[in-house]
């Protein structure tokens, strides 16, 4: 039986990028890099969310994922509207 050999340090294997609009970041990643089938698209819940050392409401989110290579392509959409990291990110969408 062959191991599967370890990711190098160092490796990105995933990146995630936070998006306005799922489908239309989806569409823009496969005009412009060709990217695609995207798969997923459901809704998630991040559950059990402390902000700034305090408990808060769950943030809720919608994401997608594609494969790039070796490279896991992640785009997530913010459904939620209460404070979060995400929020002071990206104040304005």
């Amino acid at each position: 039986m062959t191991v599967p050999s370890p990711i190098p340090t160092g490796a990105f294997i995933q990146v995630c990028h936070v998006v306005d609009n799922l489908e239309a970041a989806c569409a823009r990643y496969n005009t412009l890099f060709g990217m695609g089938p995207f798969i997923g698209g459901g809704n998630g819940v991040l559950g059990n969310h402390v902000y700034r050392g305090q408990p808060a409401e769950p943030i809720r989110i919608r994401g997608v994922f594609a494969q790039s290579g070796d490279l896991n392509i992640e785009l997530v959409e913010l459904v939620s509207t209460g404070p979060s990291a995400f929020h002071d990110m990206y104040p304005n969408g």
